[in-house]
């Protein structure tokens, strides 16, 4: 599984966000395009900019599938300080170790 590094980690700190190459592969990230792109077109966001709020996913949703293949929830565990939790998508705990300091 892929590891968040110090760096990595240093980075979302400061500026708020940070990519993790290889967390995806290029065709989940073609098929995740896809996905969004028809998500759009069948119900596109009203009288909105460039941040609103995607509709909850159910267990079985394509999306759904990705985030949790690619192990998502548990890298973003990572980023988190130790004393906090990270509610998943299946309403489970992800906690940090204490090596993500």
């Amino acid at each position: 599984m892929q590891q968040i590094t110090d760096a990595q980690r240093e980075q979302f700190r400061t500026q708020g966000y940070v990519v993790v190459p290889g967390v995806l592969t290029d065709a989940q990230v073609a098929a995740g395009r896809r996905v969004v792109a028809a998500m759009l077109e069948r119900n596109p966001p009203e009288g909105v900019g460039a941040h609103f709020l995607w509709p909850q996913l159910n267990d079985t949703h394509p999306l759904l599938r990705l985030y949790r293949a690619a192990g998502i929830a548990d890298l973003a565990a990572h980023l988190l300080r130790p004393d906090l939790v990270l509610l998943t998508v299946r309403r489970e705990r992800s906690r940090c170790s204490p090596a993500c300091g």
